[in-house]
């Protein structure tokens, strides 16, 4: 990814990283459903109470969004914000040509 101490950026990388972000908001998911049943589980036999409540409307109001919606759902989400750079970049600097490298190669 560097040559002669510079560092360049490809169409490689940027599908390396539009994978990562796949990856992680797999991860993500599978996390937030472990957590989810294991909630479930903990306040169906040994967790009730007003403290249970309180946690079940503090992990619906705060904690799943955070893993679902902040993460995925909307267009603000941060995978799809982080998939439209990436698209943004690869588009705007990958698939351009330079203008100024044309000029240059031209006054050699």
């Amino acid at each position: 990814m560097s040559k002669n101490n510079m560092s360049t950026l490809g169409k490689a990388d940027i599908e390396s990283a539009k994978s990562a972000i796949k990856t992680y908001e797999a991860s993500a998911k599978s996390e937030f459903e472990t957590l989810q049943n294991e909630l479930q589980n903990l306040t169906a036999s040994e967790f009730k109470g007003a403290a249970a409540e309180g946690y079940m409307v503090f992990f619906a109001n705060k904690i799943k969004p955070v893993l679902t919606d902040n993460l995925t759902d909307s267009a603000e989400s941060l995978t799809v914000v982080l998939q439209k750079m990436l698209d943004d970049i690869k588009t705007s600097l990958l698939d351009t040509v330079d203008n100024k490298l044309g000029e240059q190669n031209q006054n050699l």
